[in-house]
């Protein structure tokens, strides 16, 4: 039987229903964002705001830029996600694009969303969040293993 959560508001339902990451649960109080353009998200309220948590990756270049929503589109009507250990030709061409441009003696890009493992506990989080600068990486670029010399 589901909790009656009518009487709630937004941010009360968001704080009761969602672990936020890098963060003390206790002293969370989230924007509740209605919605978002460029470089302004809009709150429930109708307050606008400049958004400078570009960090996140995903919102670097705006929020809902006509490029990446037409990306995404025509990605997700190919293929939505792909399990890590298939292959698939989207997630090399952009290893190899970053390759391309990284620094000599690059070997290979591996995609990720998270942190060290230390971070991958809620009770990790439950004093102090991590430092996102040092542990939050999108990618890492690595160099190749030394080759064995043959014998």
């Amino acid at each position: 039987m589901a909790n009656d959560r009518s009487t709630l508001t937004s941010a009360e339902r968001e704080k009761a229903s969602v672990f936020h990451s890098w963060s003390a649960q206790a002293s969370i109080n989230p924007l509740m964002v209605k919605d978002a353009e460029g470089v302004y998200v809009t709150g429930e309220d109708g307050t606008t705001y400049l958004d400078l948590s570009s960090q996140l990756v995903n919102t670097n270049i705006g929020h809902q830029h006509p490029a990446v929503v037409r990306a995404i589109q025509e990605q997700a009507a190919t293929l939505c996600t792909i399990a890590p250990q298939h292959g698939y030709v989207s997630r090399y061409r952009a290893a190899e694009l970053i390759l391309d441009r990284s620094f000599e003696g690059a070997a290979k890009v591996f995609f990720t969303n998270g942190g060290p493992r230390q971070w991958n506990t809620p009770s990790a989080w439950r004093d102090s969040p991590p430092d996102v600068t040092r542990c939050c990486r999108p990618i890492a670029v690595t160099t190749a293993p030394p080759r064995r010399q043959s014998t």
